[in-house]
C-alpha cells in the first residue's frame, strides 16, 4: 500500500479483517485516540483508498458456481464490451488485461444452467467477441475485495 503511513496501513489491515470494528476497538489496538482513528478513516474513505462495504460469501448466498472468464475482443470494440459487462448483474469484477486475452472477469452463478444462459444470451451477443475461455473455480482459497 503505497502512499500510506504505517498507522493508515494498520487501520486498513484491521478493517480488511473486520470492517465492523468500532473506532474505540481500533484505537485501543493501535494505541491511538478514537478521534484520530475516526479522522484517519474519514480521510481514507474521502480519498478513495478504502470503501466500507459488505462482502458476500458466494456459496452461502446461493451462488455455488464462481467462474473466471477470459475474452478476446476486437480492440476497436473493447470499450463497448466493457460498458456492457460493467452493467451486467452476473459480472462481479472485470478488467482489461495484457497477454493472451484482453478482458478478464469474475462471475458467479447459482447453477450451471444460469452460467450456460449467460454465455448463450449475454456473451455470445457481444460485438467484437473473437474468442472466449471459461474456468470454473472448484475451491476458493483466498478472497479479497482488492
Amino acid at each position: 500500500m503505497r502512499g500510506l503511513d504505517q498507522t493508515d496501513k494498520q487501520i486498513v489491515h484491521l478493517l480488511e479483517n473486520d470492517a465492523t470494528k468500532s473506532s474505540a476497538s481500533l484505537a485501543k489496538v493501535l494505541s491511538l485516540s478514537q478521534a484520530t482513528v475516526r479522522r484517519r478513516i474519514r480521510k481514507l474513505v474521502k480519498n478513495g483508498v478504502i470503501r466500507i462495504t459488505a462482502i458476500v460469501d458466494p456459496g452461502k448466498a446461493g451462488f455455488y458456481l464462481v467462474t473466471c472468464i477470459a475474452l478476446n475482443v476486437d480492440p476497436d470494440k473493447i470499450n463497448l464490451v466493457l460498458e456492457s459487462l460493467r452493467h451486467n448483474k452476473d459480472v462481479r469484477w472485470v478488467a482489461v488485461a495484457s497477454g493472451r486475452f484482453n478482458i478478464i472477469m469474475l462471475c458467479r452463478f447459482s447453477s450451471t444452467e444460469e452460467f450456460h444462459l449467460f454465455i448463450q444470451d449475454d456473451l455470445s451477443k457481444l460485438q467484437g467477441l473473437e474468442n472466449i475461455e471459461t474456468y470454473i473455480c472448484l475451491r476458493l482459497e483466498k478472497g479479497r475485495y482488492m
